[in-house]
């Protein structure tokens, strides 16, 4: 008969199963801990009442890596500790901001007067002949001027950061809505609407090169209204109701994000990403929650993270996203993953992230404050 061979456990197998298992359950609970104290975490108030805004027309920008607020007065700038680091007085009736890089350009809605400010320095300006539309800068300082020309629709003229002028449109069918420069200083790309199409979108974003004086038309989709246009390092973004498209510094299509019918509501360029917040559902009027959709520079999506109410501001900067809400306010990273819950004494109206993502500014209530984000 064959001997029966009775195998003892190994004990150092064991042993490594057992430290594996306590690795495993080690992780486990702190990553529920560390979960957990995301949803409870507030902010510690840096400084309070930086600065005292008498009503709501202010508007915000940032240049310089500071926070730049803008009112009738003129320019201010709050740097990351909460200090006002500079001021550019200038009075303007319906000041309008548009900030890149270190540049603040300061224009008056209506009126005539548009300025760019860099470190608190005049360093251009223009004295419009015609009520201006809207104005923007690049990351160099170069920037577009759209006005309403008399015997035109409208006018729009590009300078350099020392205030020659490079190019100037006037356009005898478009209604200009928005403007933008490319960060190369190459191009120009006009969104407008041709009230006399005839086809079946009245909105069209135009492109020109500063080396021909006509325009070429862009594809942006069937009544996309795009109001919007933003330039990053590489792309300019056209922000539609419909959907956003981005094109190259040559007019070159890149990728579209089709909204599939949900409304935006808010949107932010940050450091290499585009959040945009629209509604869950795609019924007009709809609101059963939003969403925040993450994508690159290349129009992939990167993450989403669902809301239960309307979104009241979005801001992006570093690797985080701050969003506020009537159910609360949140900061999300670069991925749609949550970082935490934020807790306001205050309501707070407005709100931007800085320092790359390691700061906040908040207006809660009439007072502008800055928190730790970290």
């Amino acid at each position: 008969m064959g001997e029966i061979i009775k195998f003892k456990p190994k004990k150092k197998k064991t042993i490594y199963i057992a430290l594996s298992l306590l690795l495993l359950t080690t992780l486990i609970l702190l990553y529920i801990n560390l979960a957990h104290s995301a949803y409870n975490k507030t902010l510690s108030l840096n400084r309070t009442s930086i600065m005292s805004l008498e009503d709501s027309s202010y508007s915000f920008g940032k240049a310089e890596g500071n926070i730049i607020v803008c009112g009738q007065e003129g320019l201010s700038a709050i740097n990351r500790n909460g200090d006002i680091v500079w001021k550019y007085s200038y009075p303007m009736s319906n000041p309008i901001i548009s900030t890149s890089g270190n540049y603040s350009l300061y224009a008056d809605f209506g009126g005539k007067a548009c300025h760019v400010v860099s470190r608190g320095k005049l360093v251009s300006s223009y004295e419009s002949p015609y009520e201006i539309i809207t104005a923007k800068v690049n990351d160099n300082g170069y920037y577009a001027v759209a006005s309403k020309e008399r015997g035109y629709k409208s006018q729009v003229v590009v300078f350099d950061r020392n205030g020659n002028k490079l190019f100037a449109w006037h356009s005898t069918q478009y209604y200009v809505l928005d403007v933008a420069v490319t960060n190369d200083n190459s191009s120009l790309f006009v969104s407008a609407l041709n009230t006399e199409s005839e086809d079946s979108s009245i909105s069209k974003v135009l492109y020109f090169s500063f080396r021909s004086d006509e325009p070429v038309i862009l594809e942006t989709g069937d009544n996309n209204l795009i109001a919007s246009l933003c330039t990053s390092q590489t792309n300019v973004l056209a922000i539609g109701d419909f959907g956003m498209y981005a094109f190259d510094r040559n007019g070159k299509r890149i990728f579209v994000v089709n909204y599939e019918g949900r409304t935006l509501q808010e949107y932010s360029l940050g450091s290499g990403i585009i959040a945009l917040g629209l509604t869950k559902g795609s019924v007009e009027g709809y609101y059963g929650g939003s969403v925040i959709e993450v994508y690159n520079m290349r129009g992939s999506l990167r993450g989403k993270y669902e809301i239960d109410d309307e979104v009241k501001f979005l801001d992006a900067e570093g690797n985080k996203i701050l969003v506020n809400s009537l159910d609360g306010a949140y900061i999300l990273s670069d991925t749609g993953r949550l970082y935490g819950n934020i807790t306001y004494e205050n309501d707070v109206r407005e709100g931007m992230i800085f320092d790359g993502g390691k700061k906040l500014m908040l207006v809660n209530g009439s007072n502008v404050n800055v928190y730790d984000a970290k």
